[in-house]
């Protein structure tokens, strides 16, 4: 042999297969001979697993290296000691008859050779069918608790959301979105789908990073009350706009993955944009600058409520509250209001967050167009209410807003449309002028 410390048996019907890692009866020890070199089988004997007569139960002579391989993680009250008990409980290999296993008993390592419909998860080392991996792992470790496609429960993720690139936050804003997915058929389909959809939005979302086990997160998903089922509520970690215009092939691809398996927009579905505060000169100790421009965001959203209602295609609902701002009120006045309003978290503008401003007026979206003009105008509105004191907000001209976008040809374009939808005709001459200008 190559390997010294790699051995090979050959498996026959007398082999105990258990639906589970291999284990040989005491009594097959003369048929493991007819096989194999006597060496071998004296190896064997002193080292491999022995079943009991009632295939449940496990007594064992082994090295300690292989027993973690073999019985770690997989029985109940796992102990070394020259002898273990212990019951089993997960599938690992189902044994083949007649197939070639090798044991390195130096290594721990147990394994045999696949066939072209095989494949290993190198997260758990499961041979699973290949149409069940995806890279390096396969569906069931993908979608276990806190893994990559497990949807959380709501406000189940408690990790710090990773921030990838490396600007100044306090000159380029950050916006994290939270995309909600309404659940679109029968019940009886509910947990395949779920499974599907958050498999399907993961490979897209990673590619051939999950070649590797070891993935930085870029996105969670988790319930949501307000939607049937719960829903899926994709949010993703702090990007810039710029980085979501790079991805928009793959938002799309994402969204129409999840629409394939009955997840898609409805009445019910919503669109949150977080924006990071630190954009607004916040610092750990001081979150007065932050604050301000909240207010002055509520104040603006208050002052030309449905021109934006029209613009994100929502109606006011319990989840997106119109702001009480006025625009006669003094900045304390419009903080306390924004700090306090009715509904708290679920008004037009929320400051509950200790890290970001929430815009929660959007709609659920179609497209990944529909995210980038929603992303701009939020962009907008957070670069305004930053810049301009007060008293230019209390006077200010919706087109003032519109001046910040960043795509303004297309995106004014569009937001000329949703506006004539709704019978608002009075901006036209300005946004054409503003469209050839642009």
């Amino acid at each position: 042999m190559k390997n010294k410390n790699m051995y090979k048996m050959i498996l026959d019907e007398s082999i105990i297969s258990n639906n589970s890692l291999i284990f040989v009866k005491l009594k097959d020890y003369e048929n493991l001979r007819q096989y194999n070199s006597e060496k071998f089988s004296k190896i064997l004997a002193n080292k491999c697993v022995f079943v009991n007569e009632d295939n449940c139960r496990v007594e064992a002579r082994f090295n300690p290296h292989i027993s973690n391989l073999l019985i770690e993680q997989r029985c109940d009250n796992y102990r070394i000691d020259g002898f273990s008990n212990c019951v089993l409980k997960y599938n690992s290999i189902c044994i083949d008859k007649r197939r070639e296993y090798k044991i390195d008993f130096d290594m721990g390592i147990i394994s045999r050779s696949l066939n072209k419909n095989e494949r290993i998860c190198k997260c758990c080392n499961s041979i699973v069918d290949k149409s069940q991996i995806v890279g390096a792992y396969c569906e069931k470790c993908l979608t276990e608790p806190g893994s990559l496609a497990y949807r959380f429960s709501y406000h189940g993720y408690n990790e710090p959301y990773t921030i990838f690139e490396d600007v100044d936050q306090s000159k380029v804003a950050l916006f994290g979105a939270e995309i909600e997915r309404d659940y679109l058929a029968g019940y009886s389909y509910f947990n395949d789908d779920l499974k599907h959809a958050c498999i399907g939005a993961v490979k897209t979302i990673y590619g051939n990073k999950l070649n590797s086990f070891n993935v930085e997160r870029k996105a969670v998903f988790m319930k949501d009350g307000s939607l049937t089922e719960d829903g899926i509520e994709w949010i993703t970690f702090p990007q810039t706009y710029k980085t979501y215009k790079k991805e928009k092939e793959k938002i799309d691809e994402v969204l129409q993955t999840m629409k394939k398996f009955n997840f898609g927009n409805s009445r019910k579905a919503g669109n949150h944009i977080h924006i990071n505060r630190k954009f607004f000169g916040d610092t750990d100790q001081n979150k007065d600058d932050s604050r301000f421009a909240g207010a002055k965001m509520a104040l603006l959203i208050n002052e030309f409520w449905k021109e934006f209602i029209a613009i994100a295609k929502r109606e006011e609902t319990g989840y997106t509250q119109k702001p009480s701002q006025n625009k006669n009120d003094k900045i304390f006045s419009l903080v306390a209001k924004t700090i306090c309003d009715e509904c708290n978290h679920a008004v037009a503008v929320n400051l509950q967050h200790k890290q970001t401003i929430e815009i929660r007026i959007w709609s659920g979206i179609d497209n990944a167009s529909d995210l980038l003009l929603y992303l701009d105008l939020t962009q907008a509105l957070a670069t305004f209410a930053k810049k301009k004191s007060l008293e230019t907000c209390q006077k200010a001209k919706l087109e003032d807003i519109f001046v910040y976008l960043v795509d303004k040809k297309e995106h004014l374009q569009e937001i000329k449309t949703r506006l004539n939808d709704k019978n608002i005709t009075k901006y036209n001459n300005t946004l054409d002028k503003m469209i050839e200008e642009a």
